[in-house]
């Protein structure tokens, strides 16, 4: 649903951004890359080909807005999951959930804003990248084996 996204609709940030959904008529997606639905498979193998994932939700760039962005200060994405289970760094707003795990990982980024992301991935050399990289995968692998699931679990009882 586009109103629920309108920084990707309204895009005006040098970064490529690659959306995979179906375009809704009447909406201008001018600035980014409609790239329909994918299967499982296919987004997977999408994904593989570099970049990040990125784990906005809301009404805003300038932050995680509405009820949609108040979410991600308490709850993991699904979304982020698929990510890092794909193997793929994500991007995440410093004030979700998920903010400190994923720098404590180093399987991603952190901004304040979207308007960070451009400068924050341009400070980042082709090493760093790749850190950024063999972590989420590392991270996703511990993910498909149930490893944070049975951490948790293990604390519950």
């Amino acid at each position: 649903n586009p109103s629920r996204f309108p920084h990707i609709i309204d895009w005006k940030y040098e970064t490529p951004l690659h959306v995979y959904t179906e375009p809704v008529e009447g909406v201008d997606y001018s600035k980014v890359h409609i790239e329909g639905w994918r299967t499982k498979q296919e987004l997977l193998l999408e994904l593989s080909k570099g970049g990040f994932g990125l784990v906005w939700d809301g009404d805003s760039a300038e932050t995680c807005s509405g009820v949609f962005g108040e979410y991600l200060r308490y709850n993991n994405s699904h979304k982020a999951s698929l990510y890092l289970a794909s193997g793929f760094p994500l991007v995440v707003w410093k004030q979700s959930a998920l903010s400190h795990f994923v720098l404590e990982k180093d399987c991603g980024i952190a901004v304040e804003s979207l308007h960070d992301l451009k400068e924050t991935i341009d400070n980042l050399s082709d090493a760093d990248y790749q850190d950024l990289v063999d972590n989420a995968k590392r991270v996703g692998q511990e993910i498909r084996d149930g490893h944070y699931l049975k951490t948790a679990l293990k604390h519950l009882s």
